[in-house]
């Protein structure tokens, strides 16, 4: 099992994950997890289009079901609110998907696949202009 499937897995069981993306640590209960390169990490991601995985996994955490307790995020999602009823049932747990997008960021940085593109810029903004990736977070 990997280091993104435990945490995974972790948060579809309730509990506690945190993401650090510039400090390259995954905290899973209690449990602080240095990552560091290695093949364990995460499945290496066989498309060329890396970026476009993570937009779809952002476009899933944007419309999640908001979770009781709000936890930090490094990422913008729809309030209760202005959900649709369709996307408010459907939509998975906030706390799951956000460990799945912010997972995903960190394994990937840290296996070698995702890298910066271009030094004179300091973000990088998706399709939808709400998905934002800073240069600190993977540099």
């Amino acid at each position: 099992m990997t280091i993104y499937e435990m945490a995974v897995s972790a948060a579809e069981k309730g509990k506690y994950v945190k993401v650090d993306l510039s400090g390259n640590t995954l905290t899973i209960g209690k449990k602080s997890i240095i990552c560091q390169k290695s093949d364990d990490l995460i499945a290496r991601y066989d498309g060329d289009q890396l970026f476009g995985y993570l937009e779809q996994l952002y476009a899933a955490y944007k419309v999640s079901m908001p979770a009781k307790r709000n936890r930090h995020s490094y990422f913008y999602a729809k309030p209760a609110e202005e959900m649709t009823d369709d996307e408010l049932a459907t939509g998975e747990p906030r706390d799951v998907a956000r460990v799945m997008l912010e997972a995903a960021i960190l394994c990937y940085k840290l296996n070698g696949q995702l890298v910066w593109p271009d030094d004179k810029k300091w973000f990088i903004k998706g399709t939808d202009g709400d998905f934002v990736l800073l240069k600190e977070w993977l540099v």
